[in-house]
Parts: C-alpha cells; structure tokens; sequence
C-alpha cells in the first residue's frame, strides 16, 4: 500500500544547515523540523491524505528541492490528530517537529508529528 510507494532514498535538509549555507543530508525516518505556511486537505475521500507546506525546501522529493509534506493514516481518529496537530501549528506559528517515511511523487511522506514552540 503507502509502503509500495515510498523511495528509500529520499532525503531532507535540515533548515539548520540550510541556513547555514550548508548542506546537511538526513536520511527518511529521521526527525526534521518544520515550520508551517499552509495546509491542505484537496481530496473528498475518507482515507485522503492532507498535505501542509514549510516555510523553506527541507527534502527533494521528486527531483528538486520541495517544501511539501503529506500525512497519511488509515485510521481516521489518528489521521485527525495528525490534522489538528498540524492545523494548531500553523495557528499559533509553532514548529512542527516530523518523522519521515521517504518520497511518494513530490511530497516527503510523514509518519509522526509532534508540536513544539
């Protein structure tokens, strides 16, 4: 299923680095911190993903430098969670701190999300 669809080798920038001027490869299940600049829920389904945007590039995923994530759950009491997490994030300009699972299209596929200030 998701699975099927993840690249292993995908990886994510640190913003730290990233600012820095250099570059900091982290590997897919690694944590990355991000801070959000939209979300988005664009398919009608009751399993659809959501999608949310960082404010800078952290992955390559399809090719070239992206800034978007997309979460996943098959069980929609987890899957809201996921949503009110990152929705609470964006609404109080907190960092979302994710764990990744690799690419699927241009999107970095994430796993766990945690909230932090």
């Amino acid at each position: 299923m998701i699975a099927s669809k993840l690249k292993t080798t995908a990886y994510i920038f640190s913003s730290l680095a990233l600012s820095a001027g250099g570059i900091t490869e982290v590997y897919a299940s690694d944590y990355v911190s991000v801070k959000v600049i939209a979300v988005y829920q664009t398919e009608d389904e009751r399993s659809a993903p959501f999608e949310f945007f960082s404010s800078e590039k952290l992955h390559r995923c399809g090719g070239k430098a992206s800034n978007r994530f997309r979460a996943y759950s098959r069980y929609s009491e987890v899957a809201e969670r996921k949503f009110q997490l990152v929705r609470d994030a964006f609404a109080q300009q907190a960092t979302l701190r994710v764990s990744t699972a690799g690419c699927e299209g241009t999107a970095m596929l994430v796993e766990g999300i945690g909230i932090r200030r």
